[in-house]
């Protein structure tokens, strides 16, 4: 099995991303966060800083371009070849409404015709492998019927689907027989991505997709670190899990310290983070309400020092619902 993670913007940056490979188990490559397509000429080391070889030493990443332009798409794409990469993910799943309105990530599903405009120009002209993630439509399930017809005609590397409409953002279930559908009808390489939250929703899928062996998780691998190599092990939370959590959470903290200016900034980084972490602990919502009223950095660091001090327990989820 091979195991990507997710890109979940404002979360897995380069310094997420390292420091979580090489304290946990179980991902064999990161997907970035995306780059916003713009013109060639207008390419710049700021706008790649993210994804710049000599911030990601050692971690197999795969950048992510949000655009609707083939002529900017295609331009950065080709910036990121020259950074050395061999493959980029093209994002038609964003939901979020401020990108979809604009008619990128997902908001292209709206308009297939279009759609399939732009991917004729850009796999015409692009000389760097490309990968979609996407949706299953925009409103309506049935509409990945049409979306597979139109990826088929492509050469795309992988076609990475999250089962869901663009409409219901993260809430509801991810259908798995609107992903069987693709499976069924697609002559692509697919990954399954939405709602792997434990071993026993996870295993149920491989009963349910037996042939699929990629597979992309997000929101629970970063509530849950350990969950990936849960998965591959088929062992539950592991017993040192309180150890290594706050390793490398200490390790998040001290490259957050020297990458953001001013305290202010970092406590929000922090919060942030913890939003997440406390999905999978017990007594988790407390933990969170605790963090989420802290006030400055002097705070946070006593109430870390509480937390190390009287522990944290890890749960396995087996429900999706927990992850709304």
């Amino acid at each position: 099995m091979f195991f990507y993670l997710a890109p979940i913007q404002g979360i897995t940056d380069s310094s997420f991303r390292n420091i979580y490979c090489s304290s946990f188990a179980g991902i064999d490559c990161c997907m970035a966060p995306f780059v916003s397509a713009v013109a060639e000429e207008k390419v710049s080391r700021k706008l790649f800083k993210d994804i710049l070889p000599e911030n990601n030493a050692g971690n197999k990443v795969i950048p992510q371009i949000l655009g609707n332009s083939a002529t900017s798409i295609i331009g950065t794409a080709n910036a990121m070849k020259e950074l050395g990469y061999e493959e980029a993910n093209l994002n038609l799943g964003c939901p979020y409404p401020m990108v979809t309105k604009k008619n990128r990530g997902a908001g292209l599903l709206r308009d297939t015709d279009n759609l399939d405009r732009l991917l004729d120009d850009i796999f015409t002209k692009i000389n760097i492998r490309l990968s979609i993630k996407t949706r299953i439509g925009f409103e309506n399930p049935s509409e990945i019927l049409k979306l597979v017809e139109i990826y088929n005609r492509y050469p795309m590397s992988e076609l990475i689907i999250h089962p869901r409409v663009a409409s219901q953002m993260y809430s509801g279930r991810a259908s798995i027989d609107a992903f069987i559908k693709v499976v069924e009808l697609s002559g692509h390489k697919l990954v399954y991505n939405g709602d792997i939250c434990g071993r026993s929703f996870f295993n149920d899928l491989k009963i349910k997709i037996p042939d699929i062996d990629r597979w992309m998780i997000g929101r629970a691998a970063i509530s849950n670190p350990f969950l990936p190599e849960m998965i591959l092990n088929n062992s539950p939370v592991p017993e040192n899990a309180q150890k290594r959590f706050f390793r490398f959470h200490d390790e998040l903290y001290t490259a957050y310290s020297e990458k953001f200016h001013g305290p202010a900034h970092l406590l929000d980084k922090m919060k942030g983070l913890w939003r997440y972490f406390c999905i999978s602990l017990k007594n988790g919502s407390e933990i969170c309400k605790k963090i989420n009223k802290l006030k400055n950095i002097t705070q946070y660091i006593e109430t870390l020092k509480d937390l190390k001090s009287s522990g944290v327990d890890f749960i396995e989820l087996n429900s999706p619902l927990h992850l709304k």
